[in-house]
């Protein structure tokens, strides 16, 4: 009798205990539900363990549920979840990384001696603006250090207009974080970050070029890492290249003048193995007597003018393929859904408005590129959304990004009722705020002023396009043009 009241205690233990397990797995997963999960990639854990706090701004917004190893067995996946009204905190900009014990250096001191009687923790911040919000399930890229650690290594703070971007190098060769990035000789930059790929086939390099040098940089430049190298014989005479670099070696680069676009931020380009073979090139005497010219921040007070630049390929059938290069201006405003959108000359960003085949037919285009630099520095990549149906040098141009705290044309200041008879006119360029010299016809030079906004008063009322059939003669090209669906809200 007492075994059996036993084994029906047994029982009934072993079905209560089954039962709590069931109840608190099935709560823990309607709790889970409600919660925002993504996962980190650390190179170390850093001593932090599953249930660790996730913090924003030293509040506790979720959790670290597991740590696990990646496949390559190279990272460490931390996956976490956050609390429910906290998901928005969390975005592609962010930033993360691990609180622990960290020695940084007399002068950065002691940092994390918080987890000494506690455990690590994952700390993050998001900058403003704060860019999209994460996808659940996510996998992100974490700091290996503390972002102020990463703020406080010496390095200048990247401004507006800088050039950020990527260069891939088969080695490191000894590169470090700080390293000087030299065009034709002149330090114009430094290596912010390095990283070895996911599958470790090569190494990733962020670049900051400083803006006024950021033009120097298009899509036909060439990168490598500068080492000291002896070439020659020993009989008929040695030479060391890079002898500057033996020390320290350095990220230099060459772009041909005139060759390739201007590259916007994130720009990812392979390093050469080597150093290239590169001609110097002779001063042309022009470039003595120029001034300096620097893009004005602002025009006509309230307009925002940018440059175009425009690149594609003529594909020719009984000779090589021809490049093809055009510049221009062009008026930056917001349209009716609030995307940065430019007006500007389709002699300055359609190849087959102004070229045609030996026949007199449509040229073969191919390989377009455009791009438009704002004030600033900053380069955008843009489309062409719109041409004048019939057939006057008018277009419109849709920017792909931010525009990164440029404040575009004021709507008050542009006038799409046209320009007035009789009224008196003035232009404005890209590169300088005073008014253009007008010449024979009141209107200023073409093509050197191609896509000059003509101004009645302060208002904006056309641009200087291409007289049809007349490529080197202006005409204005009135703004009434545009349809009302593609002009900015009033």
């Amino acid at each position: 009798m007492d075994r059996v009241q036993y084994a029906i205690g047994l029982i009934t233990l072993l079905l209560v205990m089954i039962s709590g397990w069931f109840l608190f797995d099935l709560l823990s997963r309607d709790e889970e539900k409600d919660r925002f999960g993504f996962r980190i990639e650390f190179r170390d854990a850093r001593g932090m363990k599953s249930g660790a706090a996730v913090k924003y701004r030293g509040v506790t917004v979720g959790t670290v549920r597991k740590i696990q190893i990646s496949e390559d067995r190279e990272k460490a996946v931390v996956s976490v979840v956050l609390e429910p009204g906290a998901e928005h905190l969390a975005c592609h900009s962010s930033e993360f990384w691990i609180v622990s014990p960290r020695f940084s250096g007399l002068s950065s001191g002691v940092t994390g001696l918080d987890t000494l009687v506690r455990d690590s923790y994952l700390e993050f911040l998001t900058p403003l603006p704060s860019g999209p919000q994460l996808s659940p399930g996510s996998l992100l890229g974490g700091l290996e250090s503390p972002l102020g650690e990463q703020r406080s290594n010496g390095l200048d703070p990247v401004r507006h207009g800088d050039l950020e971007m990527v260069l891939l190098v088969p080695e490191n060769h000894g590169l470090v974080v700080g390293a000087d990035i030299r065009f034709r000789g002149v330090p114009c930059g430094e290596v912010r970050h390095i990283d070895l790929a996911g599958n470790g086939s090569f190494v990733e390099v962020k670049l900051r070029i400083e803006q006024r040098y950021r033009e120097t940089v298009t899509d036909k430049s060439q990168f490598w890492v500068a080492r000291p190298r002896i070439s020659g014989a020993l009989l008929s005479g040695m030479a060391v290249e890079d002898f500057s670099a033996l020390l320290s070696p350095f990220v230099a680069y060459f772009s041909a003048p005139g060759e390739g676009l201007p590259v916007p931020d994130n720009y990812r380009c392979a390093a050469l193995a080597d150093r290239p073979s590169i001609e110097t090139t002779v001063i042309p005497p022009e470039a003595i007597a120029q001034d300096e010219q620097v893009m004005s921040a602002d025009n006509g007070g309230g307009l925002r003018l940018v440059r175009v630049v425009y690149e594609a390929v003529e594909e020719d059938w009984l000779s090589s393929d021809d490049q093809v290069k055009r510049e221009g201006i062009g008026l930056l405003y917001l349209d009716q859904g609030g995307k940065p959108v430019v007006i500007t000359c389709r002699s300055a960003c359609d190849a087959e408005y102004f070229i045609s085949d030996l026949w007199g037919g449509d040229a073969e285009i191919k390989s377009e590129a455009i791009r438009v630099i704002v004030a600033g520095g900053a380069v955008l990549r843009a489309g062409r959304t719109w041409v004048d149906p019939e057939g006057r040098d008018l277009a419109v141009l849709t920017l792909e990004g931010a525009l990164g705290g440029v404040i575009p044309s004021a709507t008050e200041l542009m006038n799409f009722a046209g320009p007035s008879m009789g009224e008196a006119h003035s232009f404005m360029g890209v590169i300088s705020a005073e008014p253009l010299a007008q010449g024979q016809g009141g209107l200023p030079t073409f093509p050197e002023h191609r896509g000059a906004v003509c101004l009645e008063g302060a208002r904006a009322v056309a641009i200087l396009g291409q007289k049809p059939d007349y490529p080197t003669e202006g005409v204005l090209v009135s703004l009434a043009l545009l349809p009302e669906s593609l002009r900015p809200a009033q």
